[in-house]
């Protein structure tokens, strides 16, 4: 097949039939201006120029490969912008489509970011989307010259993370250069890319680093991009942002906590809470058992059941008594998990008022034993009358003492 020049992000699909055009393609009025009255319309597929209006690239190379070297050599920057482009699709033996253009677009980019950065731009930037890894490396490192750190953070929305190393070239052109961007809008590309695929570790690490060295404010506004990303109606950006802020625990639990109170996105932000299991959320998520939203509830017997925590044995156990089948079913799930602790707490739970009332029968009974068992007071003992002493008057008659023979009897 012919050399050519398709914009990147259009792509071929029909490779047998396409016509390769080494420029823009025509309008349907240049087509209609080509043809004489009373000729018959092309054919599907077939496409023609009016004399007039030749495509520009046609003029530049023709049906030729372009020469870098040569273009470069001249200072030929339109030539290079067409080239940026050029592809050469061949089909090879194994029914697939090798594209021989691969080096003349990487060379292209290269020579673009050197002689022409300024109209070369939107050509570099269009090669990060290139389906070849080697010219989104190419766009890569010549934007990371040129410290359009900007334009790199936000292909980070579709650079694939499993194909070549140019979304890797990205993040570390980013780190950097992250003096001269702000970690928020590296954090909204990621979260917010355009696959469905979950949020990746190199992502992750790449907004730690840019965090490390960030004061507190910055780091508050990344945090509260991401809880707001919680709303997002694409499931995929929701499952992101929760897996960012419970990387960055335990500093997104204060505005999680703000947000579950303030009523906005109550259950995703429970379950990010669960995802934390920090032992200080507790309290917040004993209230969610509450909410008026029985997904809140739901999320929230969930999230108690990861703290593993004695305290949220009675909370749970009242949960296994709410209106909602899905809110007991994760209740009881949750005490599964705590296990043994449950197990003890809901004995203890039923047979506390049976110990209670035991109890007072026991505390009753022993009253009336005491009762019982305690002899009556005794009367105090009469006085012994004493005899008056005398006071002075003839002492009272004393028996004589015994005799001699009186003793020996």
């Amino acid at each position: 097949m012919r050399g050519a020049f398709p914009a990147p992000d259009r792509g071929v699909t029909d490779y047998a039939n396409v016509v390769i055009l080494l420029g823009p393609s025509p309008t349907f009025g240049d087509v209609a201006a080509a043809r004489k009255p009373g000729s018959p319309a092309p054919l599907s597929g077939e496409i023609t120029f009016s004399p007039r209006r030749r495509p520009r690239c046609l003029e530049v190379l023709g049906k030729r490969k372009p020469n870098i070297q040569s273009l470069v050599r001249r200072e030929d920057i339109e030539g290079l912008l067409a080239a940026a482009s050029y592809q050469d699709l061949s089909p090879t033996s194994a029914g697939t489509v090798s594209d021989l253009g691969i080096q003349f677009r990487v060379d292209a980019i290269s020579a673009l970011g050197t002689l022409a950065p300024e109209r070369g731009h939107n050509a570099i930037a269009r090669g990060l989307r290139d389906p070849a890894d080697e010219v989104r490396c190419a766009a890569v490192r010549v934007l990371h010259a040129l410290e359009e750190v900007t334009v790199l953070a936000n292909a980070l929305r579709w650079l694939p993370p499993e194909k070549g190393r140019s979304r890797t070239l990205a993040s570390e052109a980013i780190i950097d250069l992250g003096n001269a961007i702000s970690p928020s809008e590296v954090a909204s590309a990621v979260v917010d890319r355009e696959d469905d695929e979950l949020l990746d570790e190199q992502d992750v690490q790449l907004v730690l680093a840019l965090l490390d060295d960030a004061g507190t404010e910055t780091t508050a506004e990344v945090l509260e991009l991401l809880v707001g990303a919680l709303g997002d109606e694409r499931g995929i950006v929701v499952d992101r942002a929760a897996e960012m802020l419970v990387r960055l625990a335990p500093a997104s639990i204060e505005p999680l906590v703000g947000e579950l109170r303030a009523g906005f996105n109550p259950a995703e932000v429970t379950y990010v809470l669960g995802r934390i299991g920090d032992p200080e959320t507790l309290d917040v998520l004993v209230e969610a058992l509450r909410h008026h939203e029985p997904a809140v509830r739901a999320e929230s017997a969930a999230a108690l059941g990861e703290l593993q925590d004695p305290r949220a044995v009675k909370p749970l156990l009242r949960a296994t008594r709410d209106r909602e089948q899905r809110v007991r079913n994760q209740a009881h799930i949750a005490l599964d998990r705590l296990g043994t602790i449950a197990v003890i707490e809901d004995v203890a739970e039923m047979l506390r008022p049976i110990v209670h009332e035991a109890v007072r029968s026991a505390l009753r009974r022993a009253e009336v034993e005491v009762d019982a068992e305690t002899p009556a007071p005794s009367s105090p003992p009469r006085r012994r009358t004493r005899r008056p002493r005398s006071n002075g008057g003839p002492p009272d008659a004393a028996d004589p003492p015994p005799t001699q023979q009186q003793r020996m009897q």
